[in-house]
């Protein structure tokens, strides 16, 4: 179960790089009414044109599929994998196997577009050709390991489906998120300690977009001197003796308080005055615009009193 929670919050961790083009005249529900001459450049650097419309849409993680749906594009997604089923996309349409992509039933949806996360490839080779090969626009979603790769995602992707103002909107409510944090920590005296554990022995340090929400929030993450997504020991987090301990493990049956009864931990001041706090999964795994309220819960885990 720690494995497969592991994989599906790692899953989640999602960024593309992206070459701006003009701006679309926009309609009031946030599409564009340009035409196709307009181009803007994919993750791989290579110039595609964008469509004058998509009806058709298969995405192949959760991340991407909360963007789509944030874009007003829920009733264009045809497919999606099955961890996308609590977007708001509903279950029927939630049947993808994202570890195993079954790409004959893509084939026969005829999407017009396929966002496919770089977490469903293994970096040697095209595992997607025979999309392409059918005609199928594909494009790869690298994992974002930071807010700005996540905006540059959503930028992507607004800018392709041509719902460019519905695109800045969510990146405006990040940034706007981000400011009223930054003035409200201001307020506190000092930065609390903070471990953020992602799975039992699980953690994370600079270079991924959890540690910047951390700091934003107004934390200092015991493992920021290191980098990626770790694996980390009860020594080490009884060593940095945090302040504060922050858990997004959430699967049915897990009560996190069992962190208050691991052998050591009493010697931590976080578990000393009971500080130990569980948050949603979804906003603060998922690299998606609902980061915004990702980080705005894990200020209020982290300095509650600024919140009252």
């Amino acid at each position: 179960m720690k494995k497969s929670l592991v994989s599906i919050v790692l899953a989640g961790i999602i960024a593309i790089s992206f070459a701006a083009c003009s701006n679309n005249a926009a309609s009031s529900d946030g599409s564009s009414s340009s035409s196709a001459s307009s181009q803007i450049e994919d993750r791989l650097g290579n110039k595609v044109d964008v469509p004058d419309s998509i009806e058709k849409i298969v995405s192949t993680s959760p991340a991407n599929t909360e963007i789509l749906v944030g874009l007003g594009l829920k009733d264009k997604i045809i497919a999606a994998d099955t961890y996308s089923a609590d977007t708001g996309i509903g279950d029927s349409k939630a049947t993808l196997d994202l570890q195993n992509l079954n790409l004959e039933q893509i084939i026969s949806l005829k999407p017009d577009a396929v966002f496919v996360d770089e977490i469903n490839t293994d970096g040697s080779s095209d595992p997607y050709s025979s999309l392409k090969d059918a005609g199928i626009k594909v494009f790869y979603i690298p994992s974002a390991n930071s807010l700005q790769g996540i905006k540059d995602n959503i930028k992507f992707i607004a800018e392709y489906t041509q719902t460019d103002e519905k695109g800045s909107e969510l990146i405006k409510n990040i940034d706007d998120t981000i400011d009223k944090i930054k003035k409200t920590t201001e307020k506190a005296s000092q930065k609390k300690k903070v471990y953020f554990e992602i799975s039992q022995g699980y953690s994370f340090g600079k270079d991924t977009f959890l540690n910047e929400m951390v700091e934003i929030a107004g934390g200092e993450n015991i493992f920021a001197g290191q980098s990626g997504w770790i694996s980390v020991t009860d020594e080490s987090i009884i060593s940095a003796n945090p302040d504060i301990i922050i858990t997004n493990v959430s699967y049915d049956g897990y009560d996190y308080k069992e962190i208050l009864s691991r052998p050591g931990w009493d010697a931590i001041n976080a578990v000393k005055n009971n500080n130990v706090v569980q948050v949603p999964l979804n906003p603060t795994s998922r690299a998606s615009q609902n980061i915004a309220e990702g980080m705005m819960i894990i200020a209020k885990a982290i300095n509650p009193d600024l919140y009252e």
